[in-house]
């Protein structure tokens, strides 16, 4: 009889030996020949479920934020405002798994100028992530701990840019990218959405 395989553990174990390869070697040394060779498979196993290197880097971004959420979700943190604050940290550089999340993103934000399709990927799974900003706000207003006349939706929208500018500001100076610093700067951009007398620290 025929091996049954499991398709859903296959891609569980091609992300672990993806994510090993770009732990270990960087972004430019993702391939579809590489991550074969990192999980013991042919390169035509790996060739069944992702068509090419940007298929593998797409595949990374979405555990990335799957990673993100998961370590907010489980934090101990019950303030809704901190776990805002932590959701949008790890969006950043802050840590060693925050920083190869990041690296992963900018490996794919980099392929958009010569595979503009990716665009359309990619900012479904950055709505996502917008979505999961804007709950956070969401529960943040309700427990009062943050009041504005800016709608839940624009503030949600503003600190997500914010938070990919400050992303590319990290990029450029590393050095002064601190999490103590980029925590900081994000309260404060936070603080500028809010009225100060109703807002608390």
């Amino acid at each position: 009889m025929p091996k049954i395989v499991d398709h859903e553990q296959r891609r569980v174990e091609i992300g672990e030996a993806l994510l090993r390869v770009l732990a270990r070697d960087g972004v430019q040394q993702v391939s579809i020949r590489s991550v074969a060779a990192e999980a013991g498979w042919t390169r035509g196993v790996i060739e069944h479920y992702f068509a090419d290197r940007d298929d593998l880097l797409l595949f990374a971004y979405r555990l990335a934020l799957k990673r993100e959420a998961e370590v907010v979700f489980y934090s101990q943190v019950e303030s809704p405002t901190d776990r805002l604050i932590s959701l949008l940290l790890r969006a950043l550089p802050i840590d060693e798994v925050s920083s190869l999340d990041f690296r992963i993103f900018l490996g794919l934000v980099g392929r958009l100028a010569d595979r503009p399709e990716l665009a359309s990927a990619l900012s479904e799974d950055h709505r996502e992530y917008e979505l999961r900003v804007r709950s956070y706000v969401h529960l943040a207003v309700e427990a009062g701990e943050l009041r504005s006349d800016i709608p839940v939706e624009t503030i949600a929208h503003h600190l997500s840019v914010f938070v990919d500018g400050l992303g590319i500001h990290c990029a450029l100076y590393p050095e002064s990218s601190s999490s103590e610093t980029l925590e900081e700067k994000l309260r404060g951009f936070l603080w500028t959405l809010t009225p100060r007398e109703s807002a608390k620290k």
